[in-house]
């Protein structure tokens, strides 16, 4: 319609109503290049928005799994710290070095995770949408946090394979099931003199697989305390946008 109100025009030589129409045209041109621009850049706001909220919530997630890991880490080292105490001890009674023994080898030697979700962070990598955060900040602090994720993995991981190697020795040469309350009536029974003698005799040997052991705790808790403190400054930067 307007096409041919323009030829109309022209052939009318009203030139008059020819800028006009040129106006319209162009006005209604820019109008919608804004309007696509307008809905993109909502489109965009609304794909921020919504990357956000994941990985707000994903940073709550690991923040309570880094919590309950570094709970479990610090018990565990102050039973291997307690054990070690007592098999140190010239005054340990044989009843306390055994119960010691048991609380260590049942408790004591599992190992701590460190297994941050990234799936967020790595699918904004994968699509290249990692621009689409538009606040810098935030996003050179999920860049640095998850460098922080990747590097903790890879050091609890390696620690725990080398600590691993020696796990053989103390479970089959010295019968640590036997001292772990949930196989122990699986085994002949013995008195409280006769483990605590074993103990003894193998003290050297145990105290080396529980200082294994209380550092590799204390090393992933200086890891989780770093990922909660980081993960937790990230966590504020969204929440306050």
């Amino acid at each position: 319609m307007l096409l041919r109100s323009v030829i109309q025009h022209v052939k009318d030589q009203n030139w008059f109503a020819v800028g006009i129409d040129f106006v319209i045209v162009v006005v209604g041109v820019y109008i919608g290049i804004q309007v696509s621009n307008w809905n993109d850049e909502i489109r965009v706001q609304s794909l921020e928005a919504s990357y956000l909220t994941r990985v707000a919530d994903e940073l709550k997630s690991n923040i309570e799994m880094f919590d309950s890991q570094a709970k479990f880490s610090r018990e565990s080292r102050s039973v291997l710290g307690n054990f070690i105490a007592s098999i140190d001890s010239q005054s340990s009674s044989d009843a306390d070095l055994v119960s010691h023994t048991s609380e260590y080898l049942s408790s004591g030697v599992f190992f701590t995770k460190f297994t941050p979700s990234q799936t967020t962070f790595d699918e904004l990598k994968s699509t290249g949408n990692l621009d689409i955060i538009k606040d810098k900040a935030i996003r050179e602090a999920l860049v640095e946090l998850h460098v922080y994720y990747e590097s903790g993995t890879d050091v609890v991981e390696s620690n725990t394979d080398w600590v691993l190697q020696s796990e053989d020795t103390v479970y089959l040469s010295f019968d640590a099931l036997r001292f772990d309350e949930r196989t122990s009536a699986l085994f002949s029974q013995r008195s409280t003199a006769e483990m605590a003698l074993q103990i003894r005799e193998n003290k050297d040997l145990l105290i080396r697989h529980a200082a294994l052991h209380y550092w590799i705790k204390d090393r992933a808790l200086e890891i989780l305390e770093g990922a909660t403190e980081l993960s937790d400054s990230v966590l504020r930067q969204i929440e306050s946008k």
